[in-house]
């Protein structure tokens, strides 16, 4: 009775890593495809607010992959506008591999350190 319960278990297991392998893979694609599409339409919403919007990672040096996802940075004017800029984002792009950096103009000298620091 414990082997087939301990067999149940590692098969329902396995199920849900390769469900959540399809999810992840499925999101991939949907990044490799509508990357470009992703990018203009966060720097059409981000200007629309006065901010500035540029891509960092993988796809700001056009050395992505399947495993890349999108890290989109957006300078704000303003704090005040953050949750507002964040959740018109999240609405148009649903995909989780698109990372939305949304930050004040003082901390942009990091996001210029660290992307330096990987090269």
């Amino acid at each position: 009775m414990i082997k087939t319960m301990n067999k149940v278990r590692k098969e329902y297991k396995n199920k849900i890593e390769i469900e959540a392998f399809k999810l992840e893979a499925k999101k991939s694609e949907d990044l490799i495809k509508n990357a470009k599409k992703y990018i203009k339409l966060s720097k059409k919403i981000g200007e629309k607010y006065g901010c500035r919007v540029f891509t960092s990672g993988s796809f700001g040096t056009k050395k992505f992959s399947l495993a890349s996802d999108l890290d989109i940075v957006i300078v704000i004017p303003d704090e005040k506008l953050r949750e507002k800029i964040l959740i018109e984002l999240r609405k148009k792009i649903k995909n989780s591999k698109v990372n939305f950096h949304i930050i004040t103009k003082d901390f942009l000298h990091l996001y210029k350190k660290i992307g330096e620091n990987k090269n």
